[in-house]
């Protein structure tokens, strides 16, 4: 590691070249002030899993949630409610989904911007009856989906207020759990053990 990570406030940038790299300002820099690199527009998950460290305050910041989550969520909402052949339905979106994480943010609006709209489509999709499938999906694709939720109307309204309870479900079931395990006070402790750990090894060990 040659330099740090900023989320906002990067003052230099990395140039690929074919036989080098080459590292600029990107704005005036004093004597001894520290240069920082923008490693990208990653969720402090996404650093701790990548580079073993998170940054706070971090703008690019979010729950990252899997298709098949949203998909299992989806499918709780219609236990019970709907005949097999919408269960069939949602195992074939599947097969045409993006595979990459929703991110999910506090950002406001929440939809269309914390809840990015491509999920909100997915997720429309995903409640819709039979009926309106086959007439939205069928025939018109993502576009007459994305129409439908954004629709200044009961049947809109009643779609966001779908796609909303669908969230609230996950967050309270499967994104859940991933909270309950240990307090970040354990997560730190945690932390400061294998630091020690590793500081105790003899130098040259393997680890």
């Amino acid at each position: 590691d040659c330099f740090n990570h900023s989320p906002s406030n990067a003052n230099c940038e990395v140039l690929q070249h074919a036989d080098a790299i080459e590292v600029v300002t990107s704005c005036e820099i004093d004597p001894g002030e520290e240069l920082l690199l923008c490693y990208g527009k990653f969720s402090n998950a996404e650093l701790l899993f990548n580079a073993g460290f998170t940054c706070w305050p971090n703008e690019h910041d979010c729950l990252m949630v899997s298709p098949t989550e949203l998909l299992a969520s989806a499918e709780e909402c219609w236990e019970g409610l709907k005949p097999e052949l919408l269960r069939q339905r949602l195992q074939q979106r599947l097969r045409h989904l993006d595979a990459s994480p929703a991110r999910l943010t506090a950002a406001m609006p929440l939809l269309g911007s914390g809840i990015p709209a491509k999920t909100i489509t997915l997720l429309s999709g995903l409640l819709i009856d039979e009926e309106q499938w086959k007439d939205l999906v069928e025939k018109g694709g993502d576009g007459e989906l994305h129409d439908a939720w954004v629709a200044d109307s009961a049947e809109g309204h009643a779609l966001r207020c779908a796609v909303l309870g669908c969230l609230l479900r996950l967050l309270r079931g499967v994104v859940g759990l991933r909270f309950k395990a240990t307090s970040m006070e354990e997560d730190a402790e945690a932390l400061k053990k294998t630091d020690a750990a590793l500081c105790a090894l003899p130098s040259g060990a393997k680890v």
